[in-house]
Order: structure tokens, then sequence, then C-alpha cells
């Protein structure tokens, strides 16, 4: 089969990281740890599980991050080279394991990409994964599958970028037939957006929400909060029109651009007064109650921490490995509350604990959420380096959302 594979090989860090800052091909040609491969299916570990073949594999920021080499060593212990990369999916199931019950070849699905206690097979259930907070299994490198925080970083499991890859029963979650795969090559972005929604829901109807970024992610936080019923307003900062236009369709109440004239713009929006430091930017007195960072870089975390109220909650959504040049100070002289969130877990909904990815997909269901056209590009897998080339460039090529369709 063909797959996308990265090889976590040392001399290819080496020579991507070297000549990387002449070219950015040098992140994904032949020399890189980027390769289309020839592959056998993954096996099963058990009886448990079940081959799936993608309809799309969708491309998110944090594997763009992985091709740039941005990923912290961190999270090394938490993968096992070589890998097939792609962790969003949607597809049909086309082989079933011997023990596997309520599934069937030919089942159009989806696949929740953790990899916690249960597809494991570890029987004596972590206390994370106990409370519903799978996100925070500490298990992710231990059981019968080698380590890997998801599907598409795992070895044994491969991942969305191939023509097929395996899941254990637990994590697969069947399509209504009313859902097209369109719809469901956008469900774990809305799922991202959801789990920080949810858990950090605002705490008055009267709060209101800055959100920074306006990628897929940044999109459908707008969506789910809406879907969850906030009545409030949401600002969002956005870089492009075509963002802008989605953030508006999702409920976005007002979309500031993001430019030199920002700082500027925030203030007079929330009625903010900015005061002359000694030396820098002009800092802003009083700041927005919740704050959500889906970029993740220096910019955005610095802004946020500009941003937030005192005692008020900055929520980082976007992935940041070693931001440089950020003041803290704002986090001691504010007494803010920083919280990080990591994909997606469970959450307790109308009295009932579901796992994020059933919720985001009963939501979209229930409140009539059309995800379908954030999906602006697609490519095959042999157009992988045009995908790349082409998010890194997405202002000329008007990317929202962009996935490999496999077939």
């Amino acid at each position: 089969m063909q797959a996308i594979q990265f090889k976590g090989s040392i001399p290819r860090y080496a020579f991507s990281m070297a000549l990387g800052k002449l070219t950015k091909s040098a992140f994904f040609n032949s020399f890189s740890n980027i390769q289309l491969e020839n592959l056998p299916p993954p096996s099963f570990p058990n009886g448990e599980w079940v081959e799936v073949n993608p309809y799309y594999g969708g491309i998110c920021g944090s594997d763009m991050g992985l091709i740039l080499l941005h990923d912290s060593p961190y999270t090394s212990p938490f993968v096992s080279f070589p890998f097939v990369i792609g962790h969003e999916n949607c597809g049909t199931i086309s082989r079933v394991g011997s023990e596997v019950k309520n599934l069937k070849e030919g089942m159009r699905v989806v696949v929740d990409p953790l990899l916690p206690c249960r597809t494991r097979g570890i029987k004596n259930i972590c206390p994370a994964c106990q409370a519903g907070n799978e996100s925070r299994c500490i298990n992710f490198s231990r059981g019968n599958l080698s380590p890997g925080l998801m599907t598409g970083t795992c070895r044994d499991t491969g991942g969305s970028w191939s023509e097929a890859f395996i899941a254990h029963e637990s994590q697969v979650i069947t399509l209504p037939d009313e859902i097209s795969f369109e719809q469901g090559a956008l469900l774990d972005s809305f799922a991202s957006a959801l789990h920080p929604a949810a858990r950090n829901f605002p705490r008055k109807e009267t709060d209101r929400v800055l959100i920074i970024g306006s990628g897929p992610v940044g999109i459908c936080l707008v969506y789910a909060l809406r879907a969850l019923d906030y009545q409030g307003e949401i600002t969002i900062l956005a870089k492009y029109d075509f963002q802008a236009r989605a953030a508006r369709l999702a409920g976005a109440d007002t979309v500031i651009f993001s430019g030199p004239g920002t700082p500027q713009q925030v203030a007079d929006h929330f009625g903010l007064e900015m005061l002359k430091p000694l030396m820098g930017k002009n800092i802003p007195l009083g700041g927005v109650n919740l704050v959500f960072d889906c970029v993740g870089n220096s910019r955005s975390i610095k802004d946020g921490l500009y941003w937030t109220a005192p005692g008020g909650d900055l929520v980082l959504v976007g992935l940041a490995s070693f931001p440089k040049g950020v003041d803290w100070t704002p986090i001691w002289l504010k007494e803010l509350n920083i919280k990080g969130i990591f994909a997606y877990s469970s959450e307790k909904y109308m009295g009932k604990q579901l796992s994020t990815y059933q919720l985001a997909l009963n939501l979209i269901c229930d409140k009539g959420i059309d995800l379908a056209p954030l999906l602006t590009h697609t490519f095959s897998l042999n157009e992988y380096k045009e995908a790349i080339r082409a998010n890194l460039n997405k202002k000329e090529n008007g990317i929202i959302k962009s996935a490999f369709k496999i077939r």
C-alpha cells in the first residue's frame, strides 16, 4: 500500500535542519524524514481491531509542525519510528478482527485517534482514563502497542496518510448516512475545538471571548461555542479575507485582522486604555476574560498574555514547542490562569459522558452544522510535496483545510 512515512532518522533530521535555512523543500525532499513508501498493511495486535481504508486523511497544523521539525523532544518518548503520518481521518472498514462485535466491513466510520489504556490492552485502567481524561493517559508508551499518543504517531497502527490503517474497536465511530465524508474529514478539527470549548466554557454569559487565529481549529472553536449555546460576544483575529468570511459564517461577531495596527484595534474594540511602558509596545489596562490561542507561536502567546484580563483564562490550544522572547510577567502581575489543551478526550454534556469525537458528531447532526465548506483543497498521496508547499503558502492558495483524498 502507498503511505507517507516519517522515518525519524537523525542524519535526515540534520540534513533538513541545515539545508532548511535555505529552502523549505529540504524538509520534504528525497533526503528528508518524509517519504512516500510502499508498505504492507499493519497487522492486528489481537482480535479487537479493524482495518480502515481512508477516504480522506486530513492535513493538520501539527502534521506541518512535524514535517518542519518544530516538535519538542519532550514528546519523543510517546512516538515510535518509523510511523505513517495522519491522525485526521474518515473512511470505510475493510477488515474486522475475530473478537469485534458491532462493526462490519463496509461501514463508513471515523476513528478517534487517541491511543490510551483501552486501545493498548491494559486492564488496570489508569486514573486519568477512569475519570474520562483519556488525553492525560499515563500509558501512551505501554501495553501491546509501540509508543504513540495517537494514530499517526505509532509504528504499529499506521496513519491516515495511507491506503490502510488499523484501529481498536473502541476508537471507531460510525458515520450516519446524512454525514458526508467531507463532513467526516472536518470532525477532528471540530473535536479539537470542542474539547477546549467544553472544558473552558465562559463562566458568565456577559464574559466576552477572544480567539487568536482563524485556521480550522479557530473557526471550529466559534462553531463549538455556539453549538454549546454560548450567546455572548466572540471576537476572532484573522490573517486573510477568506478566513474572516468563514469565521463570520461560523458565528463570530467581530473579526479583527492581524497586522501592525491590531493592538490598538483590539483595545478600541474592547474599550481598553493603552499604557506606555519604559520601552516596548503599549500595554492594555484590563483585558478579555477568556482568550483562546489557536496559533501556538511566540507572537500569539505574547498577545494572549497581554489581552487576557486580570484573573482571566488563557487557553493554549495551538502547539508551541519553543516560544522565544515571551515576557511571562503578565502571568504573575495579573494572576492569570493558563491552561493547556491536548487534542480531545471525553466530555460531560446533558448529563452524559461522551467521547469528544462522539459529542462532536452528535452536535453536527443535532445543530445542523455544515463544516464541509472548510475543506477547500484536496491532494492525492502522490502529490504530497505539492500539498506541503500549498500549506506553506495558505494566503496564495486560499487554504482553510486541506486533506489527502485517498480514493
